[in-house]
Formats: C-alpha cells, sequence, structure tokens
C-alpha cells in the first residue's frame, strides 16, 4: 500500500520555486561546462594541426639531412678512389 502525503500548498509553492531556482542553477552550469569543452576541443584540433605540421617539417628536415649526408658520402667515396 502506497501512502501519499500531501504538503500544503504554500509549501509546494515553495518546494516548486527552489526546484525551479536549482534547475536554472544547473542549467547555467550546463552551459559554462559545454561552453568550456568547446573551447577545449578547439584548442586541442589547433595543437593536434600543429603536431601534424611540425611532424611534417621534421621529416621534410630529415630527408634533406639524409640527401645531405649521401652527397657528402658520395663526394668522399670519389675523393678517396682518385
Amino acid at each position: 500500500m502506497l501512502f501519499c502525503f500531501k504538503f500544503p500548498s504554500h509549501l509546494q509553492d515553495k518546494t516548486i520555486c527552489s526546484l525551479k531556482k536549482k534547475n536554472q542553477e544547473l542549467e547555467k552550469l550546463k552551459f559554462v561546462s559545454d561552453f568550456q569543452l568547446n573551447q577545449l576541443r578547439k584548442e586541442t584540433e589547433l595543437q593536434h594541426d600543429d603536431i601534424h605540421e611540425k611532424k611534417e617539417q621534421l621529416h621534410q628536415v630529415c630527408v634533406c639531412d639524409q640527401t645531405v649526408s649521401t652527397g657528402i658520402l658520395q663526394y668522399r667515396m670519389e675523393t678517396k678512389n682518385t
């Protein structure tokens, strides 16, 4: 058997008002949290793009360095043999 307690009208109004206020506060917090999350996602995406760009630059430097090193070795071998 379920018992229901009927609150007086003024307490119901007060409780409803209190719950609405709490709900507004939670909605504000949700809005701020969503905004901060989106900002962090944008920052992370920018950092990811930056990392990708730096990796490409590093790869180009390594390829260039390897080409120069190969050229130097070939030159040394040619000068040794002559």
